[in-house]
């Protein structure tokens, strides 16, 4: 089997799965499914429209962002790079608001990466905590 057979078939298995499970309809919130379950459904909704996802921790951003860009590239046949612009992590400052300290330049970079991704309009999904 070739590769390319294999991320078509892939491909239509996730695609059936999201279907069937509901997972591709617009919500408001989603609860109660295994993170995995979460990245899937996420995947799903990412389409014309941003979609703003929000987690508990920072942890929590990196690990939803590698499930979510995984199951987008299977989902919508994009490459990594574009997925890389597509699917953005929004990480706390990590810092007091009150104090005199300004962030980390990594956390300062990925949120303004992902604010103008949005407003170009090319953010997909972003995942905040």
């Amino acid at each position: 089997m070739s590769l390319a057979t294999t991320s078509l078939t892939l491909r239509a298995l996730l695609q059936t799965v999201a279907s069937r499970t509901a997972l591709a309809a617009p919500a408001s919130a989603i609860t109660g499914l295994s993170r995995e379950a979460q990245a899937l459904a996420l995947a799903a909704v990412a389409g014309d429209a941003p979609v703003l996802a929000t987690v508990p921790s920072d942890v929590d951003v990196k690990r939803l962002i590698a499930d979510v860009r995984f199951f987008y590239m299977a989902l919508h046949s994009t490459t990594e790079f574009e997925v890389l612009r597509s699917v953005l992590p929004f990480p706390s400052p990590e810092i007091d608001p009150y104090g005199a300290i300004a962030p980390h330049l990594d956390v300062a970079s990925a949120r303004a990466r992902a604010l103008t991704a949005l407003s170009h309009r090319t953010a997909r999904l972003v995942v905040a905590s």
